[in-house]
């Protein structure tokens, strides 16, 4: 009777330990840093943009499950629509030249840095919101300078 007795509060001890584990919510994922930035530069010749817009597409094809984040910011001195028409260059050269897909792409108005800048990020989809963009001069220091034409990767 003895042995009986011991089994059934064994089984037991057994039941309520699987029934115990079996209510503990998963372990979370574990954290991933975020990868840090690809590219970003002030200043180029047209043949160097393009150059390191090259790298990107090479390093995009290589995981295309990665957003490219495309930051540019206007310079301390700059035309009206400068960010935009800078992006307008970059995103076509990406996806028409090196056939990144467009729906891959996103780009942030970053504001104004002293210099005009380009930064790139490759991120991971699992992470969610994309590197928020750090200006470093205030839009009440910026002098916009209207009707200036302004050429993709000419500065």
């Amino acid at each position: 009777m003895k042995k009986s007795v011991r089994a059934i509060v064994t089984l037991c001890i057994l039941l309520l330990h699987v029934t115990v584990q079996a209510q503990n919510p998963p372990r979370p994922a574990d954290i991933i840093d975020p990868p840090p930035k690809f590219d970003e530069w002030t200043k180029l010749s047209l043949a160097d943009e393009r150059a390191r817009l090259d790298n990107l597409a090479i390093h995009w094809q290589r995981s295309p499950r990665l957003a490219v984040y495309v930051v540019i910011y206007a310079g301390k001195k700059a035309c009206v629509g400068e960010a935009w028409s800078r992006w307008a260059g970059v995103r076509d050269w990406l996806v028409r030249k090196r056939r990144v897909a467009s729906d891959r792409i996103t780009w942030v108005d970053g504001g104004y840095r002293e210099q005009p800048t380009v930064t790139i990020w490759l991120w991971p989809p699992e992470l969610g919101k994309p590197p928020d963009a750090e200006p470093s001069v205030k839009p009440a220091e910026v002098k916009l300078v209207k009707g200036c034409k302004i050429y993709f990767g000419r500065r």
